[in-house]
């Protein structure tokens, strides 16, 4: 299993497709019940801890079941750090042989860039080689942090959001910008395409682009007197 093996250039990187994007400091939850995942769970929780992450990468053309129904994938991806599996799977033996899906979760990490896939005989999931994708330097100003949180704030006070929540996801980042970006694009149920043009852009983008996307859905929405309440993601998905 070549789990985060690192080389001169690249990392070799188990990957899992998936019919959305993960964005840094994202938390996903998963269902794992296909063998070939399950098997890469196991792979996973058999080897050190610091090894513990899979690439997930937007599926571009097909579907997430099915040997072979990811047709196309989208070159950019997140890397999935492992944060809990659930208790009756345990160990690697446990994970295989369970008749249950396994629920999972994980957190977005460092963005990547697959460069080629790795042939693996013996291995069911795809081995990518991918390229890490570096941030811009320098910290995000204040200022942009500032007008991201108010825009989502104003947005969510528009569509009745933070009316119908207790916690509002412009104060719940604690102060992470990635955390504040995936919280807004939540918030407004970006489609894949958008979410993945902020996976691509480096931070600073990302909070402008998720700030602009506030505000205009907020003008939209005094504008034509609706009040929009998109589902927040918050359940497992099956893979």
């Amino acid at each position: 299993m070549r789990a985060l093996r690192r080389g001169t250039f690249v990392t070799e990187l188990p990957l899992f497709p998936l019919g959305t994007v993960l964005l840094p400091g994202q938390v996903l939850r998963l269902r794992i019940f296909e063998p070939r995942y399950r098997r890469l769970l196991a792979d996973l929780v058999s080897g050190p801890a610091e090894a513990r992450g899979f690439g997930v990468v937007a599926i571009r053309a097909g579907h997430e079941v099915g040997v072979g129904n990811a047709q196309e994938l989208y070159a950019v991806g997140c890397l999935a750090r492992l944060v809990s599996v659930s208790a009756a799977a345990g160990r690697a033996e446990a994970i295989e042989d369970s008749a249950e899906p396994i629920a999972i979760s994980a957190r977005g990490g460092a963005r990547f860039r697959i460069v080629g896939l790795v042939p693996e005989p013996d291995t069911p999931y795809l081995v990518g080689r991918v390229d890490w994708l570096p941030e811009e330097p320098g910290e995000p100003t204040a200022p942009l942090m500032a007008r991201a949180r108010a825009a989502g704030t104003a947005y969510r006070r528009a569509t009745g959001l933070l009316a119908a929540s207790r916690d509002d996801s412009a104060d719940a980042s604690g102060g992470d910008p990635d955390v504040l970006v995936a919280a807004l694009a939540d918030d407004l149920s970006c489609p894949l395409a958008r979410r993945q043009e902020l996976l691509e852009a480096p931070l600073r983008r990302r909070l402008e682009l998720v700030a602009a996307w506030a505000e205009r859905e907020t003008a939209l929405t005094h504008a034509l007197g609706t009040r929009p309440a998109p589902a927040r993601p918050g359940g497992f998905n099956p893979n």
